[in-house]
């Protein structure tokens, strides 16, 4: 039966209060005093996670009311290494250190994650040192400060001294002691960083505070979810923005820095610790992000998550007396394959659905479209009527649509229109005669042109190939543009080769970055605008675009 057991001091590591006890024991060397505490001489405690807790209770219950959970939850790091586990590795974890399974621990506790920032020797703050033996008449080893990524003390926002007393399992108590040590060195940091050392420390002790509260599993991935949410970091797909965050991330935290945690490479965890089932139980990436999105509070943002602002919106239909006023209550939302911007689709009761692209940055905005998806019957009933009356011009003004819409809609209704103010009747035009039909072919050619140009989205060159698949008839712009005289003068200035393409996507290249605000160089117009080949006269006009932008 044991005489004594040393009270454990807060927040003192169990392998301090071991070492407490032998140097009170009186045991020549420590093998009598493991015999004492565990029953077996040959045992050597791990400072961080020890096992055989249960037979060291079961041992000192005479003469102390300390349980195991106490000693595992209170002097281990235990709830560093199970904060972010799943309760069933908790449970394990829990068990090999009460128990004798000792070579389970490591590996249930990820320890092999970061192998780099395992300690080698004791560390300590010479300021709660000298606080220790002011207030107790001794010293020992808090658990803080032996901690993987605490390099700060968390209380005074000094580096810690490292010890000549060594950690490893195979040092015995006796050894163990801060009488022992002989000499220390302090840790060697930036003083940029120590902002960011000190605010990992406080976030560590947090954890030891906070691990009593219950969790399920994964917990954090819901709470990941909101922040990135709240910070832009989530689409209206619900997909993650990944590489905008590594971005964010990077600048956040210099290379240099996370070296110290061996986190360097944010891109290869960072994904890992974002998305379902990954179960990284290493805190400190989770501590790295958390800090990140604190120091964002209050910038929350919600453009992405409502990029054509808030409802309702208006209906623009022509023909209804309600036109502008705001009837649209939802808009059905996707995301644009090759743009990837937000495309909006606005469908009134009256049957008018609109299409447009975002994101919404003026008022005025909300009164334009890029394409009406559905007329409905309110606006046919009454193009059906007015065509009685009205010429083709006073039509498209009037119903805001193209006269091949209009041709197309009265002819479905059997109802040919009839040009007024003796106009050549395209209703009866027959589409096997290319000059009657040039007109017409005009207009559609010019609509497909002007969309394509007017497009904010990456620019797609424009060729003969791309108008024959938009354009009615567009198989004639092959077979007979040479008997569609109108048409073929028009193409002549509009068709663009290679280097028209390749100048519009430098423009294009310098506004998405002038929009992000950034430093624009070649380098980043060149991989922002795609342009595999450089040819003399494109790299000219990129030069000439770079001096226009430094004047």
């Amino acid at each position: 039966m044991l005489p004594f057991f040393p009270n454990p001091y807060p927040g003192e590591l169990l392998d301090s209060v071991l070492a407490r006890f032998h140097a009170r024991s009186g045991n020549s060397h420590s093998g009598q005093s493991m015999k004492q505490l565990v029953g077996n001489e040959q045992i050597l405690f791990s400072y961080d996670l020890p096992s055989r807790i249960d037979t060291l209770v079961d041992r000192i219950k005479h003469v102390s009311a300390l349980d195991s959970d106490i000693f595992i939850h209170d002097h281990t790091l235990f709830p560093y290494y199970a904060f972010y586990g799943t309760n069933d590795r908790k449970n394990r974890l829990r068990t090999c250190m009460k128990s004798d399974r000792g070579e389970q621990i490591p590996s249930l506790a990820g320890k092999g994650s970061n192998k780099r920032i395992q300690l080698a020797h004791y560390q300590f703050c010479q300021a709660c040192f000298d606080k220790m033996l002011e207030h107790d008449g001794e010293t020992y080893w808090l658990r803080i400060h032996q901690t993987p990524g605490v390099f700060v003390c968390p209380k005074h926002g000094i580096p810690l001294r490292v010890s000549d007393v060594e950690v490893r399992r195979r040092s015995s108590i006796r050894y163990k002691h801060p009488n022992t040590m002989k000499t220390s060195t302090t840790i060697q940091l930036k003083k940029e960083y120590l902002p960011l050392y000190l605010e990992v420390a406080k976030q560590i002790e947090r954890l030891y505070e906070q691990y009593h509260e219950k969790r399920e599993d994964y917990w954090y991935i819901k709470e990941y979810r909101a922040r990135m949410n709240a910070h832009g970091y989530v689409n209206i797909n619900q997909n993650i923005e990944i590489k905008q965050l590594i971005k964010a991330m990077e600048k956040r935290y210099p290379h240099d820095f996370l070296k110290w945690f061996e986190l360097e490479e944010i891109d290869k965890w960072l994904p890992r610790l974002l998305y379902d089932g990954a179960e990284i139980i290493n805190p400190l990436p989770h501590l790295l992000l958390h800090i990140f999105f604190e120091e964002k509070k209050g910038n929350e943002r919600e453009i992405e998550q409502k990029p054509f602002g808030n409802g309702p919106w208006p209906c623009l239909n022509p023909a209804a007396d309600h036109v502008h006023v705001a009837t649209i209550n939802e808009v059905d939302i996707t995301i644009d394959y090759g743009s990837k911007l937000p495309v909006g689709v606005f469908c009134c009761l009256c049957g008018y659905t609109y299409q447009r692209i975002g994101p919404e940055k003026t008022a005025q905005e909300r009164y334009r479209f890029q394409k009406v998806v559905e007329y409905g019957q309110i606006w046919t009933d009454k193009l059906l009527r007015a065509s009685e009356l009205c010429t083709m011009t006073e039509l498209k003004e009037q119903f805001q649509t193209s006269d091949y819409t209009i041709h197309t809609i009265l002819n479905a209704h059997s109802k040919p229109f009839q040009v007024k103010a003796k106009k050549r009747d395209y209703a009866q035009t027959d589409y096997s005669s290319p000059e009657l039909f040039d007109p017409i072919m005009l207009e559609n050619v010019k609509r497909e042109v002007e969309n394509l140009f007017a497009l904010e989205s990456k620019p797609t060159q424009l060729t003969m190939g791309y108008l024959v698949k938009r354009v009615k008839k567009g198989q004639m712009l092959y077979k007979k543009l040479d008997q569609m005289p109108l048409t073929k003068t028009y193409l002549a200035d509009k068709i663009e080769t290679r280097e028209d393409l390749e100048r519009r996507l430098i423009d294009w290249a310098i506004k998405q970055l002038q929009q992000q605000q950034l430093v624009i160089k070649k380098t980043q117009i060149k991989k922002v605008s795609g342009i595999s080949k450089w040819n003399e006269p494109v790299k000219q006009y990129l030069n000439d675009a770079m001096n226009r932008l430094n004047r």
